[in-house]
């Protein structure tokens, strides 16, 4: 009889939201245990546990995907950093919702630091409310395992070149107002060497016809030198959206909008910056 040639095998690559990685041990889920709001935030628990989660000294938790209810449909959840048990985010990681109180899912990518807790809120009164599970991996700070972050459709391995910005203020056609990177709450600028490529966006638009409309900017909170992409699907909503568009180095990355009504806060800008 002829030779038989065993085939060859790969590693099993896990996908989950907008995680993918190849060590499935790894994997973390997260759980609301009551509703949230933005006077009564949550922090959420292991899964495997049932004890609140705080990320262990030499990890990082990365977040790929959130499974959620809102009860409002102009209600958005947030998902960040915290320093104490049950308090206010400290610092912005996930921002979702598609304008509807039915549950649903969002690929966004978040990451959350040794000795911190996973901290809920919604944006308004109303409530991110039970269930609630969030998926990700807990790793080293400097994995031992292959990760790959799809921010839109950019693909990455490296979560440090990872970048949230949040508008500080509503924007119009005539009130331009540069996004904030959430590790400074400062207005961002690109920096020399570096390109900010966009990939996704949670918004709020507070019109059926108006549009969101985001560019580069000379200086902060000033109209726009170069208009690079726009989000916006109708309605009077939150929604989220895949973007795409590359920002200069030196240029401030600023949102107005196409009339004079707004685009609303909460807006979060999700993107990599890496080496031009």
């Amino acid at each position: 009889m002829g030779s038989h040639t065993k085939p060859t095998t790969t590693a099993l690559i896990h996908r989950v939201g907008a995680l993918s990685f190849s060590d499935y041990s790894k994997l973390k889920t997260l759980y609301l245990p009551a509703d949230a709001t933005d006077s009564d935030p949550k922090s959420m628990y292991d899964l495997s546990t049932g004890a609140v989660y705080m990320v262990p000294a030499g990890y990082v938790f990365i977040a790929g995907l959130v499974s959620c209810y809102l009860d409002s449909a102009t209600t958005k959840g947030r998902i960040g950093e915290g320093t104490s048990q049950n308090g206010a985010i400290s610092r912005e990681q996930l921002c979702f919702g598609k304008g509807t109180t039915f549950p649903g899912t969002s690929s966004i990518l978040g990451i959350f630091r040794a000795g911190k807790y996973v901290n809920a809120e919604s944006t308004s009164g109303f409530s991110l409310r039970r269930p609630t599970f969030l998926y990700g991996v807990e790793v080293l700070i400097t994995p031992a395992i292959t990760i790959q972050f799809d921010v839109g459709g950019y693909l990455c391995t490296d979560y440090n070149k990872l970048k949230v910005l949040k508008l500080p203020s509503g924007a119009t056609s005539s009130n331009p107002k540069t996004f904030h990177d959430v590790e400074t709450d400062a207005d961002y600028v690109v920096p020399v060497g570096k390109v900010f490529i966009a990939g996704y966006i949670s918004y709020y638009i507070d019109y059926a016809s108006n549009r969101g409309i985001i560019g580069e900017s000379d200086s902060a909170d000033t109209a726009h030198s170069k208009e690079i992409f726009c989000c916006g699907e109708g309605g009077t909503c939150v929604k989220e959206q895949v973007v795409f568009g590359v920002f200069a180095a030196g240029k401030y990355v600023t949102a107005e909008s196409s009339s004079g009504f707004e685009l609303r806060t909460p807006t979060y800008l999700y993107g990599v910056e890496i080496d031009a």
